[in-house]
């Protein structure tokens, strides 16, 4: 059956972009069986252990007691938000990381068993889908930062005057926390500095970052998606405290 993403008026045959016949890396995966759609179920799951401390139910039928109407909208948007950010990346013909093929898979993809209705997701999935509300979070405070997305970046190594923007947590997929703090210049071009989660002079750098810093080192021109940003090589924090 043909699985169709509206854009407009005119409805896209999903497995012939995404290529939905042919998806090696979810054969011979070891099957995760769910009562209820995983991404709602990971929704209600993030919902519950951001709000109420020390609970993690991970990501079992167990939660589905737990769902409200609110984590049906929430995935709902996630689904959109990403849908959209695959087709138009597709369509544009570049070349798709892994993150972004697993997250095809697992959104064009059919896994419901038609005898039992049950949601049957391969194992190399939910690890993702677990994470994916983690990642929208992120993904959203992120595109808030650009004024305009194209800009003419050149790597430049030298000094700057920044000022703090925001502070953002960066999850992958094993859970493993980074700190990017963002900062602008005066011509608003975005700069992130990050940093392990662990570094102990963090919460000497949150101490001065009402006033703008100045920052000496390399700059490199890092892109996401539609969006150019400088980004930092290794770097000392002590530098600016």
């Amino acid at each position: 059956m043909m699985k169709t993403y509206s854009q407009g008026t005119q409805p896209v045959d999903l497995n012939l972009i995404f290529d939905l016949d042919n998806l090696d890396n979810v054969k011979n995966d070891r099957i995760q069986s769910y009562t209820l759609d995983i991404l709602i179920l990971s929704c209600c799951s993030y919902r519950l252990r951001t709000t109420e401390p020390y609970t993690n139910y991970g990501l079992t039928n167990t939660v589905t007691q737990f769902v409200k109407d609110e984590d049906y909208i929430v995935a709902s948007q996630i689904r959109d938000y990403y849908s959209k950010k695959l087709m138009i990346q597709k369509l544009k013909g570049g070349e798709m990381s892994k993150f972004r093929k697993t997250l095809s898979e697992f959104f064009y993809s059919d896994f419901i068993d038609k005898d039992t209705q049950y949601h049957q997701v391969p194992e190399s999935i939910t690890g993702l889908v677990y994470r994916l509300p983690e990642f929208y979070v992120y993904d959203k405070e992120f595109e808030k930062l650009f004024t305009n997305k194209s800009v003419n970046l050149q790597t430049f190594n030298g000094k700057v005057k920044l000022k703090f923007e925001k502070k953002l947590v960066r999850k992958n997929r094993l859970a493993i926390n980074s700190i990017e703090y963002f900062f602008k210049d005066d011509n608003d071009i975005v700069y992130r500095l990050g940093f392990a989660e662990s570094n102990q002079l963090l919460s000497l750098l949150d101490q001065v970052l009402e006033k703008p810093i100045s920052v000496n080192g390399s700059f490199f021109v890092k892109k996401i998606d539609d969006f150019y940003f400088y980004n930092t090589g290794k770097f000392d924090i002590s530098q600016i405290l």
